[in-house]
């Protein structure tokens, strides 16, 4: 099992907006996919909430405008990074047999979320707005936004850079996360350094884009939810070669989605359930 930690920078408000509409399962496109199973998305957890003085929610560009108002963080250029999202999870094998809907009361849920809450909560010149459980997919994970700041001769300024900003940075996050989430979960490991496996991760946004291609070569809702299932729960057989080829070629894509839809029909028919530990006796 593996610690997992990404990073996302986010330079705009429309940006802002969108991931903090996707977290929130805002009624929309941003929130119509095949892999986010509604029904229990009312068991997703949200750690702190901000309203208006009359109570109604605030939108998260106005939360991340406020700190930056009272503590007067100043953007140092147009293109500062304004928002950092987090995506942070253990691999899908952990989860094995977790009930979501018991939320943190299921134990290994719970420690998931204690370690990933340490470790927000503990990242240098980062200061975390809010974070979001999803337990509506099928692996849970969480989205933290945060603002990273730094102190100059200016004054406080925007600085993401000083936490994601070269290789060396990056590698050093991934092992504070690790570092961290140990004291949580036994035997979890450190994912093997992007310099040695000279892999390219694939983003959010890519996968979503090959996924969408997949229904306009005319595949429906379920088939695309039981592929894209099947390749996040087995990123080594293919994940990110699979995404860049339906980029660049949806027609083999097509293909390979085939060949996994048979496999999963081949398991049904031989009593094997898609996601282990939810068979449950009548």
């Amino acid at each position: 099992m593996y610690a997992i930690c990404r990073s996302l920078k986010i330079k705009n408000p429309a940006d802002i907006s969108a991931s903090d509409n996707h977290c929130q399962r805002v009624e929309g496109n941003q929130t119509n996919r095949a892999h986010i199973n509604s029904e229990l998305s009312k068991y997703n957890i949200t750690r702190h909430h901000f309203i208006h003085e009359d109570g109604s929610p605030m939108g998260l560009n106005e939360v991340v405008n406020d700190f930056m108002k009272c503590d007067n963080i100043k953007i140092p250029r147009k293109d500062s990074v304004r928002m950092v999202e987090y995506v942070l999870s253990i691999s899908h094998a952990y989860f094995d047999g977790c009930d979501v809907k018991k939320g943190l009361e299921d134990e290994k849920i719970r420690k998931f979320v204690d370690g990933a809450d340490v470790f927000l909560n503990k990242e240098p010149y980062t200061l975390c707005l809010n974070w979001h459980l999803h337990l509506d997919e099928s692996t849970p994970h969480i989205h933290a936004h945060c603002i990273i700041a730094t102190q100059s001769k200016k004054g406080i300024i925007l600085n993401a850079s000083k936490v994601l900003g070269g290789k060396k940075k990056l590698s050093a996050l991934q092992d504070r996360y690790h570092q961290t989430m140990l004291k949580y979960v036994n035997n979890i490991k450190r994912g093997i350094s992007s310099d040695i496996t000279k892999v390219s991760h694939t983003t959010i946004k890519e996968f979503h884009t090959a996924m969408k291609k997949l229904k306009n070569i005319g595949f429906n809702d379920e088939m695309v939810s039981s592929i894209s299932n099947k390749l996040i729960k087995e990123p080594d057989k293919g994940l990110e070669s699979a995404i860049y080829i339906a980029l660049e070629d949806p027609e083999i894509f097509r293909k390979r989605a085939e060949e996994l839809m048979k496999q999963n029909l081949r398991k049904k028919e031989q009593g094997f359930s898609r996601n282990p530990g939810q068979n449950k006796t009548e």
